[in-house]
C-alpha cells in the first residue's frame, strides 16, 4: 500500500517532468486490484515461515538463532 502510495505520485512527477505528452491515468479499481493482489502476495510469502516457526518450540527456536 505505501508502494502505491508513493509510486503513483512520483509517476505522475516522471511524466510531468519529461514532457512524454500523455497524462498518467489510474483508474481507482485498477488500483484496488493491484493493492488486493500485493496484499495476497504477501500473505503468501508469509505461509512457509509462519508454518516453520509453528513447529519449532520456544525454547528450540531462542537456542538455535535464525531457526
Amino acid at each position: 500500500m505505501l508502494g502505491i502510495a508513493i509510486g503513483v505520485p512520483h509517476a505522475w512527477m516522471a511524466f510531468r517532468t519529461l514532457n512524454l505528452g500523455t497524462g498518467l491515468s489510474v483508474s481507482g479499481i485498477r488500483l484496488l486490484q493491484v493493492a488486493l493482489l500485493l496484499i495476497l502476495v504477501t500473505l503468501l510469502a508469509g505461509l512457509l515461515p509462519a508454518r516453520r516457526a509453528i513447529r519449532l518450540s520456544p525454547m528450540m527456536a531462542l537456542g538455535s538463532g535464525a531457526a
